[in-house]
């Protein structure tokens, strides 16, 4: 009996595992540009200082949430909670120090994070409503500081567990290219990035 039930708890790690991977792998998003597609329900200004006031944190997988520098997060934040009367407006949305210098030599240019940023203490995440709402009031310095990240699930670690959600904040980034179905040359005048959530 022990010996059919350490078999059948193996082969459901293994299945679950597997689907793992699957998932991640088929959650392909666009790069860092607004897909208008994807924009919220913009915010009235009582539910945003309530969202602000209290920290968020993801529910369930493939949910959408955006990256801000944690110096504009904290005046964007007193400005809308009136922590002061002399708060001043927080500016465009500015992820500067975030990312990583423009590399000109890729097919794709894109600016990517620094390595080893700590939440908290170099950014804050917000979900999409919150970003967008702060996005349309505020503005932005170009689409290249718009960060969106996606939530995915985390392998359970036995049939018992229960399931975890987490944001995936360095993703695999990959291009895309046609390929000449007769040559299999790859056509670089139209490629596609898209990033895999889910290590």
């Amino acid at each position: 009996c022990v010996r059919t039930f350490s078999r059948f708890v193996f082969k459901y790690l293994v299945f679950k595992n597997r689907r793992f991977w699957q998932k991640g792998m088929s959650s392909l998003a666009s790069g860092q540009s607004a897909d208008g597609a994807e924009k919220a329900t913009a915010l009235s200004a009582v539910e945003l200082a309530s969202k602000l006031r209290q920290r968020q944190s993801p529910v369930k997988r493939g949910e959408k949430w955006y990256v801000l520098s944690l110096k504009w997060y904290n005046q964007a934040r007193a400005f809308h909670l009136r922590d002061s009367d002399a708060a001043p407006a927080p500016g465009q949305i500015d992820n500067e120090h975030l990312l990583n210098p423009l590399s000109p030599n890729l097919i794709l240019p894109w600016s990517s994070l620094k390595q080893n940023l700590q939440e908290s203490f170099d950014y804050e995440l917000v979900p999409e409503d919150v970003y967008f709402t702060l996005k349309a009031e505020h503005g932005i310095v170009s689409e290249a500081h718009e960060i969106k990240r996606e939530t995915y699930e985390l392998p359970k670690r036995s049939m018992f567990s229960r399931t975890e959600v987490t944001i995936d904040l360095y993703p695999m980034c990959c291009n895309l290219f046609n390929c000449d179905d007769g040559n299999g040359q790859r056509d670089t005048s139209a490629p596609k990035r898209v990033l895999v959530f889910g290590k």
